[in-house]
């Protein structure tokens, strides 16, 4: 475990983990974004589908 040498330190830490915790969020909302792209598309695909065998 890391001894912290200074106030420094431990506000490097945190500003780090905070930086993590935003990078997390975004990457989590980038693959929600992409996944309901991919839903709708394959909306798309089947209702194309649907009316070109009618």
């Amino acid at each position: 475990m890391k001894i912290f040498n200074s106030y420094r330190d431990a506000i490097f830490i945190k500003d780090h983990v905070k930086s993590k915790h935003i990078i997390d969020k975004e990457k989590e909302q980038l693959r929600y974004e992409i996944l309901e792209k991919a839903h709708i598309w394959l909306l798309d695909k089947a209702l194309e589908e649907r009316f070109k065998s009618k």
